[in-house]
């Protein structure tokens, strides 16, 4: 059986996205900065199309390293597999990370990061008919019609 061979296994690089979760002590100038030196980590090791999402501080599910809340940014990069173990070396040493994940994905055509389409709107479609006009009944008719049926 042939099997068919890839661009990633013939230039020996793969998609990658690295998650990771920042401690929340960090001011928003120092957090962007660390996504700037974990970009430059990924490049100096041989990652090209590197792309960050903008940090977001939120509350974490359970606590990690005694921290509840931390700011979530994710980055898309290519690079070798050898390599990728240099950078994830490099960011097991970085002290403002509390957790981080790496995983191979395979490539998009667009970025994850690009404006999202607006969905059309759907029109309701009402089933209902409209509302019998209420007239004003006199008390005597009603009590009549009561008693009619009643005595069935």
């Amino acid at each position: 059986m042939k099997q068919e061979i890839t661009k990633e296994e013939k230039t020996g690089k793969f998609f990658y996205e690295l998650s990771f979760w920042l401690k929340p002590q960090l001011e928003e100038e120092e957090v962007s900065q660390k996504v700037s030196q974990i970009q430059r980590i990924i490049q100096e090791e041989g990652g090209y199309n590197v792309e960050a999402s903008l940090p977001k501080l939120k509350l974490l599910a359970y606590p990690i390293k005694k921290e509840t809340s931390g700011y979530f940014i994710y980055i898309q990069f290519e690079i070798s597999p050898e390599k990728l173990l240099a950078v994830e070396q490099k960011l097991k040493q970085e002290q403002d990370i509390l957790r981080y994940l790496i995983v191979k994905r395979e490539k998009r055509k667009t970025s994850l990061f690009s404006p999202v389409r607006k969905k059309k709107e759907k029109k309701a479609i009402s089933t209902r008919t409209e509302p019998e006009k209420i007239t004003a009944v006199d008390l005597q008719e009603l009590d009549k019609k009561l008693d009619e049926i009643l005595k069935e």
